[in-house]
C-alpha cells in the first residue's frame, strides 16, 4: 500500500519508534514528526533512576535522526484535528496535510495518589544518601498498581532502606516564601525539607481532540491494530486505549515496552493495510528500586486473587481470576517470571503456573 504523506503527533518513544518501523518496512513517504517539547526524542524511565543518581547524562533515544529522513517540528503543539479534511493544525497556525496520521501525544503530569514513579524517585534519592519522606494518600504505596500483597513488599523494601513512609495521608501546604522549608500533612504534621518531588500521575493529552469527532473515553479508542474511529488515523502510547484480546476490553497500558510494541503494529498497518497486524504481546513493565528490579507481566488488577510464592528465595506474585492466571509480578525474579509469559497468553490455570515455578 502506497502512502503519500504521514504525520506523527508526539515525539516521544512511541512516535519515534513508529517512524523507525515505517522506514525499516520500506516506507518512503514524507514523514513529519511533531513534538510539543523542544527536545529531540528522549527516554523517560532513566530520569527517575540513573539520571537522578548522577550515573547518566544523556537520555536521547537516537543520537542522530538524519538517516530517518523525517521533518522534525519540535516545540510545536498540535491543537486540532479535521478528519474530513485530513489536516492537523498546530498552535502557531501551521496546517499539516496527511494521508495517514499517527497520534502519540502521550500524557501530561497532574499538578498539585502517587505510584511507582514516586517510589523510584524515593529509592534513587535514598541511594545517594538523602533523607527521604514518602507521603502516599493510599496505604501502602503502589497499592493501585500491585494490589495489597505487592504493595506490602514495596513498603517493606523502602522501610528497610531507611525511608520514612507516611501512608493514608495527604498534603495540605507547601511551606516557605522564597524557597521550600517544609510540607504540612493533613494530620498537621510538618516535614522539614528544602526539596519536594510531586508524583501525582499523569493525564492523557487528548483534550485537543475533543472536537475532532474521534471516539474518546479515558483515552483514544482503538482497534487491536491501533486504528481509531477516524479513517487513516492511528493512535498509540499513553493516550491510546487498544482492544486487547487478553482482557476482552479496551485498555490503556502506560508502559515503555507497550509503546514500542504498538509502534511496530501501527507501522505495519500503514504500510501493508489497516488491521492486518494486531497487538498480541502480553503487557510488561518494570521498576528499579534500590537493587531490586520489579517486573510485571499481564495486567494486574488489585481485585484478583493473589498467591505469594518464594522460588529460589525470590518473591513472586501470581494474580488469578476464577483460577485463570492473569498476571505475575516478580522481585528480582526474572528467571522465574519471564517463562510464565506464554502461560498468561494461553490463559493457563494458576495451578499450572505454580507447577512451573516448583519444577
Amino acid at each position: 500500500m502506497t502512502v503519500s504523506s504521514i504525520v506523527v503527533v508526539g515525539a516521544g518513544l512511541g512516535g519515534l519508534r513508529t517512524v523507525e518501523h515505517l522506514r525499516r518496512k520500506g516506507c518512503q513517504a514524507p514523514i513529519t514528526l511533531v513534538g510539543g517539547e523542544v527536545h529531540a526524542p528522549y527516554d523517560r524511565p532513566p530520569l527517575t533512576k540513573q539520571v537522578l543518581r548522577g550515573e547518566r547524562d544523556s537520555t536521547l533515544l537516537r543520537d542522530e535522526l538524519d538517516s530517518l529522513d523525517v521533518t522534525l517540528l519540535l516545540g510545536r503543539r498540535a491543537v486540532s484535528l479535521d478528519g474530513a479534511a485530513r489536516t492537523v493544525r498546530l498552535a502557531d497556525g501551521v496546517v499539516l496535510q496527511y494521508e495517514a496520521l499517527v497520534l502519540a501525544p502521550g500524557a501530561v503530569p497532574r499538578h498539585l495518589p502517587g505510584g511507582f514513579i514516586g517510589c523510584e524517585v524515593a529509592a534513587s534519592l535514598r541511594t545517594t544518601g538523602a533523607r527521604v519522606d514518602l507521603v502516599e494518600m493510599l496505604a501502602p504505596p503502589m497499592l493501585s498498581v500491585l494490589g495489597s500483597a505487592g504493595a506490602q513488599v514495596v513498603t517493606d523494601l523502602h522501610r528497610s532502606h531507611g525511608v520514612s513512609l507516611h501512608t493514608g495521608i495527604g498534603v495540605t501546604d507547601i511551606l516557605g516564601d522564597d524557597h521550600v522549608t517544609g510540607v504540612r500533612l493533613t494530620d498537621g504534621t510538618v516535614l522539614e525539607t528544602s526539596d519536594v518531588v510531586v508524583g501525582l500521575g499523569v493525564t492523557p493529552d487528548i483534550e485537543w481532540l475533543r472536537s475532532s469527532g474521534i471516539e474518546i473515553t479515558d483515552g483514544i479508542r482503538c482497534t487491536g491494530g491501533g486504528l481509531t474511529s477516524l479513517p487513516h488515523v492511528y493512535a498509540l502510547g499513553d493516550a491510546a486505549q487498544w482492544y486487547l484480546p487478553l482482557t476482552g476490553a479496551h485498555v490503556c497500558v502506560e508502559h515503555w515496552t507497550n509503546a514500542g510494541d504498538q509502534a511496530a503494529v501501527v507501522a505495519a498497518n500503514i504500510v501493508y493495510g489497516p488491521n492486518g497486524a494486531q497487538l498480541t504481546e502480553v503487557p510488561y513493565f518494570w521498576s528499579e528500586q534500590y537493587d531490586v528490579k520489579i517486573q510485571a507481566l499481564g495486567l494486574v488488577d488489585p481485585s484478583y486473587d493473589v498467591d505469594v510464592l518464594e522460588p529460589g528465595d525470590r518473591t513472586v506474585l501470581l494474580y488469578s481470576e476464577h483460577g485463570e492466571l492473569r498476571a505475575v509480578v516478580g522481585f528480582s525474579a526474572a528467571r522465574w517470571i519471564m517463562p510464565l509469559r506464554s502461560l498468561i497468553a494461553g490463559r493457563a490455570s494458576v495451578t499450572e503456573a505454580k507447577a512451573r515455578l516448583a519444577g
